[in-house]
Parts: structure tokens; C-alpha cells; sequence
């Protein structure tokens, strides 16, 4: 994925067996996938279609490969919208592909995360866990933005169905540029990468200890 929808498909395949090898060899179940850009053509509901066949050959063959595949809703791609990715994933109905959910992605499209949540909860088998803010395009630490991860947490206790993960994804340079306050959860200075990463890491615990009353 990541790609324009008109790309080759050949070239997208040959990118997919090409993680399967890798996964296999690391013993990986799992790859994260993305949907399609618009070519400036086709309308909305071909690219729906069109992304739609191809994701579900890409599911077939992680489905011969034992592999799992997850969708993530990455920006301006037609799945980008929970409204899509939910029909994208209900046509295709295969149990080889599942949603990755990033908050900060649908704050930064424009939507709200607990609707999308409750669209997709049932195929959703990984967090992204970042946060954003409404109108400024910036990502920033788990629990400062209007991603509402809190209230997501909370619904996600009692969602007995849940057995995927959390990923850490800082991205927080912009944030860093434009707070400066850097140190909000850090005592000492370091690195920026290992700052940024250690910011990410400590607001998502907090989060995550005090949704669980600790």
C-alpha cells in the first residue's frame, strides 16, 4: 500500500511476498498493510472497488502463508475513513485481514475516534498508540490531543473479544518544535530521537495505569 491505486499491481504483490519471506524468517504473523491513494481519476466508489480487489488477493495470499494482514487507517488513503474501511473489511470478509487502529490518523483526517472505534472494534487487532489535535496536524503524546485514547481504553476493558497490542509511534518532532516544554514527562534531556520515543513511551503508560486505576 502507499501507493497510488493505478500503480502495477505486480509491483504491490512482489512487495508483499517480498515481508512474507521476511516475516517468516523472524517469525512474524503478522504485516502491517495500507490502502490506496487516488490516481486524480477514478471516483471515490471506483477507488473503493478497485481497492477492495486488491486487498482481497493481498488477503488470499497471506491466508496461503499463514499470515495475518492489519490495515492501518494512514492518512488520504481511501481507508483513511472508518466508514470505508469498515465496508472494505465487511466485503471482504476474510479472517486473514484486520484493522489497525490510529487515533492520531483519524484526529489529523478529521474524525471522530470513538465512532470509528465502535465501526471497527470487532476487526481491530493493534493500537497505534499517539495522539493528535483537531485543525493543527500535529501529533502529540497519548493523552494530550482530542484522540479521546482515555475513553477508548475504558470501552477496550471491557471488550473481552480484544487480544492484540499497543505500538508506540512518537512522531513527535512537530511536537517538540512547537512545546517547549519538552521535558513534560522526562526528568533529564538525551537525544531527541531517544527523548521523543521516551515522551511517547512514559504518556502511554500513564494513560494506560490510569485507565486501570493504578
Amino acid at each position: 500500500g502507499k501507493s497510488k491505486i493505478d500503480t502495477p499491481f505486480c509491483e504491490i504483490k512482489a512487495q508483499l511476498n517480498r515481508a512474507i519471506q521476511v516475516a517468516k524468517i523472524l517469525h512474524c504473523h503478522t504485516i502491517r498493510i495500507f490502502s490506496f491513494y487516488s490516481d486524480g481519476i477514478s471516483s471515490k466508489e471506483n477507488l473503493i472497488v478497485k481497492s477492495i480487489e486488491r486487498l482481497k488477493i493481498m488477503s488470499d495470499i497471506a491466508r496461503q502463508n499463514g499470515i495475518l494482514l492489519s490495515l492501518e487507517n494512514e492518512r488520504n488513503t481511501i481507508a483513511d475513513d472508518p466508514i470505508i474501511a469498515r465496508h472494505i473489511l465487511d466485503v471482504i470478509g476474510d479472517e486473514n485481514l484486520s484493522a489497525v487502529f490510529d487515533f492520531a490518523n483519524y484526529v489529523r483526517s478529521g474524525f471522530n475516534t470513538l465512532n470509528a472505534y465502535e465501526l471497527l472494534r470487532k476487526y481491530i487487532t493493534a493500537f497505534h498508540m499517539k495522539d493528535a489535535v483537531y485543525n493543527k496536524d500535529m501529533v502529540v503524546p497519548c493523552g494530550l490531543g482530542d484522540g479521546n485514547l482515555r475513553e477508548v481504553l475504558y470501552l477496550l476493558q471491557n471488550d473481552e473479544d480484544f487480544s492484540g497490542f499497543f505500538s508506540i509511534e512518537p512522531h513527535l518532532k512537530q511536537y517538540f518544535e512547537f512545546n517547549d516544554r519538552k521535558t513534560q514527562y522526562l526528568e533529564e534531556k538525551g537525544n531527541d530521537s531517544i527523548e521523543m520515543f521516551s515522551i511517547a513511551y512514559l504518556a502511554c503508560k500513564k494513560l494506560i495505569n490510569d485507565v486501570e486505576g493504578r
